[in-house]
């Protein structure tokens, strides 16, 4: 790859998030994965994203809506289960 062609430090963050929603395509994808290979910074940044969005996943996982709040959300859905 030509160093025109390759993503500055700025372009890479900008692409983080659709990258960990894999959203990008699979050239742009690789690009970035080139970059953050080639740069620490970048890749400690992407380690730090990936780890804050894996753990508040985890946490949206354990908690529980108030049954008011599901009843309101099934209710807006057009569910009648419990």
């Amino acid at each position: 790859m030509a160093p025109s062609e390759r993503l500055t430090c700025a372009e890479a963050f900008e692409r983080l998030d659709a990258y960990m929603d894999r959203t990008l395509t699979p050239g742009e994808a690789q690009e970035l994965e080139g970059h953050l290979k080639a740069c620490s910074e970048c890749a400690c940044e992407y380690r730090y994203e990936e780890r804050f969005v894996r753990e508040v996943r985890a946490k949206l996982n354990r908690l529980q809506a108030p049954p008011e709040l599901m009843r309101k959300i099934r209710s807006k859905l057009g569910s009648t289960d419990g």
